[in-house]
């Protein structure tokens, strides 16, 4: 038998807004873990209206102490668009600004 890893949630945080569409929805997630010993905060946004299919933006750090962890859960909040430069992001160069536009800050 295998062994189980723990994971401690450190910070998290979800913003939700009205999509690119009417219809639709797109969701940032963003959290700040701690996984045997390891520090690391993922962010992540999902756009789902039919036009954009699949256009979604990721990032992810491994910040050396639990307060920049949480400092940086707390800016990408607070700021998402200014995370958007420093993620990947799938689609066109339009795409990712359409998306970006969706969490101005």
């Amino acid at each position: 038998m295998g062994g189980t890893d723990r994971v401690d949630v450190l910070c998290a945080a979800q913003l939700e807004r009205p999509g690119l569409t009417r219809w639709s929805t797109c969701r940032l997630a963003v959290a700040a873990i701690s996984r045997a010993g390891t520090l690391e905060v993922n962010a992540s946004a999902t756009e789902g209206s039919y036009n954009s299919r699949g256009q979604s933006w990721s990032f992810s750090s491994k910040p050396k102490t639990e307060s920049e962890a949480v400092a940086e859960v707390k800016a990408i909040a607070e700021h998402p668009a200014d995370a958007f430069e420093r993620g990947q992001v799938t689609g066109t160069p339009e795409q990712r600004e359409a998306l970006k536009a969706l969490f101005p800050g």
